[in-house]
């Protein structure tokens, strides 16, 4: 599936619940990496809002990992849903 067809019950409307965006982005994030830059154009969002409003989130309640977890700060950070960090080629 793609990341459009995945993105597209988000894409598609101005406004969505909290929860469909985040269980959209776990979606996104399953069983791969995925920069925020990606994750805005696939969601048509900003990536600010992105980024505080669901991403830190999500990491702080386990739902989603860093590619490069000492470097919070690293120019091609990226994320992927937890229960997949481990499979995932790095």
């Amino acid at each position: 599936m793609s990341l459009l067809t995945i993105a597209a019950p988000v894409r598609q409307k101005k406004r969505v619940k909290p929860e469909l965006m985040r269980d959209t982005i776990q979606k996104l994030c399953l069983k791969r990496y995925l920069l925020l830059k990606t994750l805005a154009e696939v969601l048509d969002r900003s990536p600010d809002t992105i980024r505080t409003h669901y991403l830190n989130p999500m990491l702080e309640e386990d739902l989603l990992e860093l590619q490069y977890p000492d470097q919070p700060n690293h120019p091609q950070q990226a994320y992927i849903a937890s229960n997949f960090s481990q499979k995932a080629d790095r």
